[in-house]
C-alpha cells in the first residue's frame, strides 16, 4: 500500500490524515513476524517429533520441499520490510521500530540456519548414496518364493527428485556425485522402466502358471532365469551394455508372457463354449409357459439345431487346444503335453456334466409333486373292446410313454457324444461313455424312470377301475336285452351249464328290476 500510495502521501491534506496510521501499519508488521515466529516454531517441533519430516507441499521431495517452506516463510517477511525501509518518517526512529528490526534480522537469520542445516544434511549421504547404489545389481531375487524385484534403490530415486527441484530453484549448489547422475536421470528412468515391466510379467508368469502348465514351460523359464543370472550377480547401472542388455531380457519375457497368457485367454473361452450349452435345457414346455407341457412337436428340428451348435463348438475347443499346443511349443507326443490335455479333457467332462445335469434337472423339477402343472399328456381312449392309453402306459409296449421318456434321456446323454475326445490316447472315441459312468447323473436319470414306471402304474390302476362296466362297450346289447327280458339278468355260464339240458327256466323282470336297470 505504501509503495502504491506514496507519492501522494506529500500532499498536506493526505499526509495529514495519513499520520496517526504509521504506528499501526507498524503494529501490524510487528504482528506478522510475530505469527512468523509462532509458524517456524511449530514447524521445528514438528522436525523434532516427525523425525525431520515436517509438512510440505504437495508432490515435493523431502528436501526441496523444506527449503520451498522457508523461502515462501523469508518472502513473507521480506517483501513488506523492503517498503518499512523506504519509509521516511520519526515513528522509523522509535524504539518500537528498532525491535521490529531485530526481529526481522532474527527471523532471517532462523531461516538462513535452517536452510543451510538442511541442505548441509543432505549433501552429508549423497555422495555415498550415489556411488553404492548405481554399483548394485539390476535385479535382486526373493529365494523362497523365487520372484524377482528391480534392485533400484528409493534413496537413489529420492536423490534424483531432490535434484530435479534443487535445479529449478537455482539457489543451491548440486554435489557433483549428484548432479552427474541426474545428467543421466532420462537413461536411469528408461532403464527402471522396462525392467519393471520385466520383473512384472516374469512374476505374473511364475505367480499364475498352473501346475499343470509349469512343466511345459520349465525349460524356457529356464532360460530366462539363466538369462537373469547376469542381471542378479554382475551387471549394475553405470555399465554400458546394460540397455542392450535389458531390452534382450524384456524381450525374452515378454514373449514367454504373451504366449502364457493366451493360453489361458483359450482355456477361458471353452469355458465360455461350455457354460452355453447348460444354459437352457434341451427340452423345453411349449414356449416357455409354465402351464404348457412339454414342447415335443419340434423335437428333431431342436434336436437337431442343439446337436449342431455343440459340434461347431466342439471343432473350436480342437482348435484352441491345437493353438495351445503351438503356444507351449510342446511336443504333441511328450508325457507333459498328454498330462495337460488331461486337465482340459476333465474340464469338458465337466462342461457336459453340467449340460446334462440342466436338461435331466428340467425333467425332475417338472414332474415332482409340487409340479404346478403336468409335463406330459396321456389320452385314455376307448378303443372296442379295450381301453388303451395314448401313448400307451402299458410295459413292453413300442413307441410307449416309457420308450418316449427313455428316448428323451437318451438324447439328452448324446450330446457327450457330439465333441470328438481331446485326450486322445485315453481310447475313448467321445465323452458319452464317461457321463454314463457318473453316479449323480446315472441317480437322476434312474430316479426319472422311476417316477415314468410309477404313474404308468397309477394309471393303469386308474384304467381298471372301469372293468365293472365293461359290459357296456363289451357284450352285445341285444343279446343282454333278451335275457333281461326272459330271465331279468344276464345269464353266467354256470347257469347256462347246469340247465344244459332242459334249459334255464323263464323269470320275467319285474318292475322294480326294470327301475334299477333304467336308473
Amino acid at each position: 500500500m505504501l509503495d502504491c500510495y506514496g507519492p501522494i502521501l506529500d500532499r498536506p491534506v493526505i499526509c495529514e490524515d495519513f499520520e496517526h496510521k504509521y504506528p499501526i501499519i507498524l503494529k501490524m508488521y510487528n504482528e506478522e513476524l510475530d505469527k512468523s515466529k509462532v509458524i517456524y516454531d511449530n514447524q521445528m517441533r514438528s522436525c523434532e517429533t516427525s523425525e525431520n519430516k515436517p509438512p510440505l507441499h504437495k508432490n515435493l521431495p523431502e528436501v526441496a520441499g523444506a527449503l520451498k517452506w522457508a523461502k515462501e516463510l523469508r518472502m513473507r517477511l521480506e517483501k513488506p520490510m523492503a517498503s518499512f525501509k523506504h519509509i521516511e518518517h520519526p515513528v522509523m526512529q522509535t524504539e518500537d521500530a528498532a525491535t521490529i528490526f531485530n526481529k526481522y534480522e532474527e527471523m532471517m537469520e532462523l531461516l538462513g540456519k535452517y536452510e543451510v542445516k538442511v541442505y548441509e544434511s543432505w549433501t552429508a549421504d549423497v555422495d555415498d548414496v550415489c556411488s553404492v547404489n548405481l554399483n548394485q545389481p539390476l535385479v535382486v531375487r526373493n529365494k523362497e518364493t523365487n520372484l524377482i524385484s528391480v534392485n533400484f534403490d528409493p534413496k537413489l530415486v529420492a536423490v534424483l527428485r531432490e535434484v530435479k527441484y534443487l535445479t529449478i530453484r537455482e539457489e543451491e549448489k548440486i554435489p557433483d556425485s549428484a548432479a552427474v547422475i541426474y545428467a543421466k536421470h532420462e537413461t536411469l528412468r528408461q532403464y527402471n522402466a522396462n525392467l519393471d515391466l520385466t520383473v512384472q510379467w516374469y512374476n505374473k508368469v511364475r505367480e499364475t502358471v498352473l501346475e499343470v502348465e509349469f512343466p511345459l514351460i520349465e525349460s524356457q523359464l529356464a532360460e530366462i532365469d539363466t538369462q537373469l543370472e547376469k542381471a542378479e550377480n554382475s551387471l549394475n547401472w553405470n555399465q554400458e551394455e546394460v540397455w542392450e542388455y535389458i531390452q534382450k531380457t524384456r524381450d525374452h519375457v515378454q514373449d514367454l508372457e504373451k504366449r502364457v497368457q493366451k493360453s489361458k485367454d483359450n482355456i477361458e473361452s471353452i469355458k465360455k463354449i461350455m457354460e452355453e450349452w447348460s444354459k437352457v435345457a434341451l427340452f423345453e414346455r411349449k414356449e416357455n409357459k409354465t402351464d404348457s407341457l412339454l414342447s415335443l412337436e419340434d423335437r428333431e428340428s431342436k434336436i437337431t439345431k442343439r446337436y449342431n451348435e455343440i459340434t461347431v463348438a466342439g471343432e473350436k475347443i480342437h482348435a484352441l487346444v491345437k493353438e495351445n499346443l503351438d503356444l507351449f511349443k510342446a511336443d504333441a507326443s511328450s508325457d507333459i503335453w498328454k498330462a495337460y490335455v488331461d486337465f482340459l479333457d476333465d474340464m469338458v467332462v465337466d462342461g457336459f456334466f453340467n449340460c446334462i445335469h440342466c436338461s435331466l434337472n428340467f425333467l425332475l423339477e417338472n414332474t415332482n409333486t409340487k409340479s404346478l402343472a403336468p409335463l406330459f399328456e396321456a389320452r385314455l381312449e376307448l378303443q372296442v373292446p379295450d381301453m388303451v392309453f395314448q401313448p400307451s402306459l402299458d410295459y413292453g409296449i413300442a413307441d410307449g410313454f416309457y420308450d418316449l421318456v427313455e428316448m428323451l434321456v437318451s438324447d439328452i446323454y448324446k450330446m457327450a457324444s457330439l465333441v470328438k475326445r481331446l485326450a486322445e490316447h485315453s481310447g475313448a472315441e467321445h465323452y458319452q461313455t464317461d457321463l454314463e459312468d457318473m453316479m449323480e447323473l446315472s441317480d437322476m436319470r434312474q430316479e426319472m424312470m422311476d417316477r415314468v414306471q410309477t404313474i404308468m402304474n397309477k394309471a393303469q390302476e386308474y384304467r381298471n377301475s372301469f372293468d365293472s362296466y365293461a359290459y357296456l362297450w363289451v357284450d352285445d346289447r341285444q343279446e343282454f336285452m333278451r335275457q333281461f327280458l326272459l330271465y331279468n339278468h344276464v345269464l353266467t355260464t354256470e347257469e347256462i351249464e347246469a340247465h344244459a339240458e332242459d334249459g334255464v327256466p323263464e323269470c320275467p323282470p319285474t318292475l322294480e328290476q326294470f327301475k334299477e336297470q333304467v336308473f
